[in-house]
């Protein structure tokens, strides 16, 4: 997922550990101090064979973690 609304690498990294999930965050290449971007990759412990099923799930990890998003 894509974050560039303005939350920082710091709090998504606490809300990513509170939750316990495994991922990697890579900054943007228009990542800036005064303004965050970023990438959040999170792997998954378990094949997603359909379009449908991928997009359910990254949302439900978007309205859980990152409502704001």
């Amino acid at each position: 997922m894509d974050i560039d609304n303005g939350l920082t690498i710091s709090e998504a990294e606490t809300r990513l550990k509170e939750k316990n999930l495994c991922y990697w965050l890579i900054p943007s290449r228009s990542h800036s101090s005064a303004l965050h971007k970023f990438h959040i990759i999170i792997p998954f412990n378990y094949k997603v064979y359909s379009l449908h099923a991928y997009k359910r799930i990254a949302e439900n990890i978007v309205n859980d973690i990152f409502p704001e998003c």
